[in-house]
């Protein structure tokens, strides 16, 4: 049991965190996207395509369902699509090369959390278990090879909170320059802001922070601090605007920028118990890490160490994550990754109370819930999402030779009818196709023949009978490809 804790203690164990998240992600690096939330990967690695083939312009992100458009459509700032669209040109687009650069996002989660919480504590072990509870979160397990924008905000706002620290004390309490701690430090909350705009909730702990140690502040320093914030504010919240604008110049809807509340409380009641009793301990934390948070509030109350100023900063971002929750609380019921900014709090919490565990004559208990963290996330997550034959969308999009016949059989430029996919996004994504899309509803004949005059050439459809249907027939000028999950038709304009 010494031996284990001086692992622990050790500066090895980091690397060895970091190894064994590689070695359980490496066998399914080259998976296609599939499994929950497969519309928002969709709609973020077509964004990131759309980069790479068409425009590498930031402020022009691009759906697929674009209609009659050029697709430029509002969203929150892609940073994350930008950056991988770059590494495209280098290597082309491949599953393999999207699922590494998440992997190495997480893996720069992982060593920021270290070191954010080795700055606030000094502390290698407790350090050690901070990284290792927030790599066995089960969430980022999946989504540490699972694209989506929160894989670069999480890491962000992770450095930003470090290098606001490292600037807070080498500026103010040593009275040194500090110069690259600011500029890294307003760089990665503005991407974090940006990313997703949840993560500015990180300026509610500086500003605490701030706030509490006011007394040791000149006036330049609140100009400098009062500066920091409305810059890296007035971006995000710029950027935002910017992209409701986009939203209402192009009529394209594909990403919802609003908050999403829930009025009936009934409703609400139902997923805040779902969320407290099955989302936090199983799915964002694992069962073993929540145990660590329950004695981690223990401890809290028990040593009563006084109201410190960063323990009221974290309870003050905390606190802000709650208002959060409620007011997306329509958001919480199926979306876990709305969730990922909790995590360097519920990480950071859990590790005290592991950490004073291991303390205690349970020990040993301590340990052993230490050990089994990886073993509980790899179940969650690998069978029911990696290894699970649901995949969440047609079967040919997973069977490589079919998919690639199916691809090219018309131009890669051409118009197509696509659907029917509720998400708009998932079909479009796997064919590689732009145009009009449509869901389990259905198209009435005025929508046929509008996306006929504007442009479709093509159809594109799961459905054997949708073609048979009056509001099509009139349109259909050949059959071009069908096996057992696809038809594809080549379309004209009504006779009149």
């Amino acid at each position: 049991m010494h031996k284990a804790i001086q692992l622990l203690n050790s500066r090895i164990f980091l690397l060895c965190t970091i190894a064994s998240t590689v070695l359980l992600h490496v066998f399914f690096i080259d998976m296609p996207p599939k499994s929950m939330h497969l519309w928002r990967q969709s709609h973020t690695l077509a964004v990131t395509r759309n980069f790479f083939e068409e425009e590498m312009n930031p402020m022009h992100p691009r759906v697929d369902n674009r209609f009659d458009t050029d697709g430029i459509t509002g969203s929150q700032f892609p940073s994350f699509e930008i950056v991988l669209a770059n590494i495209y040109q280098f290597t082309g687009e491949q599953y393999w090369v999207q699922r590494s650069y998440c992997l190495f996002l997480h893996i720069l989660g992982i060593w920021g959390i270290f070191l954010l919480s080795y700055k606030l504590s000094s502390n290698l072990l407790m350090s050690n278990l901070v990284a290792w509870i927030y790599a066995w979160s089960p969430m980022l397990f999946y989504y540490a090879i699972t694209a989506l924008p929160d894989d670069l905000a999480l890491p962000a706002s992770i450095f930003g909170l470090y290098f606001f620290i490292a600037w807070f004390e080498k500026w103010v309490l040593n009275e040194a320059r500090a110069s690259i701690e600011m500029v890294l430090c307003l760089f990665f909350v503005t991407i974090a802001g940006l990313t997703k705009i949840q993560y500015l909730a990180l300026g509610f702990f500086v500003a605490t922070y701030v706030f509490m140690q006011r007394h040791h502040l000149k006036p330049f320093h609140w100009l400098a601090f009062g500066l920091f914030g409305s810059i890296a504010t007035s971006i995000s919240i710029s950027w935002y605007i910017y992209a409701r604008w986009l939203i209402q110049k192009s009529g394209l809807t594909d990403f919802g920028l609003g908050f999403n509340p829930v009025t009936d409380f009934s409703d609400g009641i139902s997923i805040l118990v779902s969320n407290l009793t099955s989302s936090l301990p199983e799915l964002i934390l694992n069962y073993a890490s929540f145990i660590g948070l329950i004695a981690g509030g223990y401890f809290l109350y028990k040593r009563n160490i006084g109201n410190s100023a960063l323990r009221i900063s974290f309870f003050v971002w905390a606190g802000v994550f709650v208002v959060y929750h409620l007011i997306e609380l329509g958001q919480m019921r199926h979306h876990d990754y709305y969730m990922m900014p909790y995590l360097p709090i519920l990480a950071i919490a859990s590790a005290y109370g592991s950490f004073h565990l291991l303390n205690t004559k349970y020990r040993v208990v301590a340990l052993v819930l230490i050990v089994i963290q990886p073993v509980l996330a790899f179940a969650r997550i690998v069978p029911s999402r990696f290894n699970s034959e649901a995949t969440g969308a047609n079967k040919v999009f997973y069977d490589a030779p079919a998919l690639e016949k199916l691809r090219h059989c018309v131009p890669n430029n051409a118009s197509c009818i696509v659907g029917p996919d509720n998400s708009r996004a998932i079909y479009f994504y796997f064919l590689h196709k732009k145009g009009f899309g449509f869901g389990e509803e259905g198209l009435n004949e005025a929508q046929v023949e509008s996306y006929v005059d504007n442009g479709a050439e093509y159809l594109f459809t799961s459905s054997s009978e949708l073609a048979k249907s009056p509001h099509f027939l009139p349109y259909i000028q050949s059959k071009i490809y069908n096996d057992d999950c696809f038809f594809v038709y080549s379309l004209k304009k009504k006779n009149k």
